[in-house]
Order: structure tokens, then C-alpha cells, then sequence
């Protein structure tokens, strides 16, 4: 549950700081802060998905392991 807390939370929170700085510095507000939380906001989701993604592969080898096992334990009956 942190991770995917931290995952969100601290890439928003840099980008909210980084998007004023942006506002600021080239006076564009609330451009610059909208155009970065939505880059954070995009990249977030491509990395909660990679980890789901990972995590859904092993969760198939496991099963995988599992049916095997089984089946080995069938035929030794």
C-alpha cells in the first residue's frame, strides 16, 4: 500500500513544486504546473501497471508451480 502511496504522492508533490517554479520563471501559470502534475499523474500509472503486470506474471508462475506439483503428486498415487 506505500509503494503505491509513494508512488503517487511524492511524483505529484514534485511536480507541484517544479510547476510553480515553471509558472514563475516563464510566468505561464497555471500551465506549467498543470502540464507537469499531468506528466506525473500519466507516469504514476505506467509504473503501478509494470508493477501489476510484474506481479501478475508471478503470481502465473506460482500457479503454474502449483499444477505441477499437483500432478506429480497424482501420479506417485
Amino acid at each position: 500500500m506505500f509503494q503505491i502511496l509513494a508512488i503517487f504522492a511524492l511524483p505529484a508533490l514534485a511536480a507541484f513544486f517544479i510547476g510553480k517554479w515553471i509558472d514563475t520563471t516563464y510566468s505561464i501559470k497555471p500551465y506549467g504546473t498543470l502540464s507537469i502534475l499531468l506528466i506525473s499523474f500519466i507516469l504514476s500509472w505506467v509504473l503501478t501497471i509494470r508493477i501489476y503486470l510484474k506481479l501478475q506474471r508471478q503470481y502465473d508462475a506460482l500457479d503454474v508451480q502449483e499444477e505441477e506439483e499437483k500432478l506429480l503428486n497424482s501420479e506417485k498415487e
